[in-house]
């Protein structure tokens, strides 16, 4: 993973997915969310098949998945 997503992870961890959503939007504009779906007690926000958001049942993020 790059050094800027690690930042980004650091600063959106376990925020509220709808305050983190905008944070990594606006640093990461070329990604749009495709999908977000529910498995297994995580949720999954899918950007553009290249940065995903991986989330606990409290909506909060847990991991940032570059793919």
């Amino acid at each position: 993973m790059s050094a800027d997503l690690k930042e980004l992870e650091k600063k959106v961890m376990d925020m509220d997915v709808e305050q983190a959503r905008p944070i990594v939007q606006a640093e990461y504009p070329e990604y749009k969310i495709l999908q977000e779906s529910l498995s297994k007690g995580y949720h999954e926000i899918f950007y553009s098949d290249t940065l995903r958001l991986v989330l606990d049942d409290d909506n909060k993020v847990k991991q940032i998945i570059p793919g």
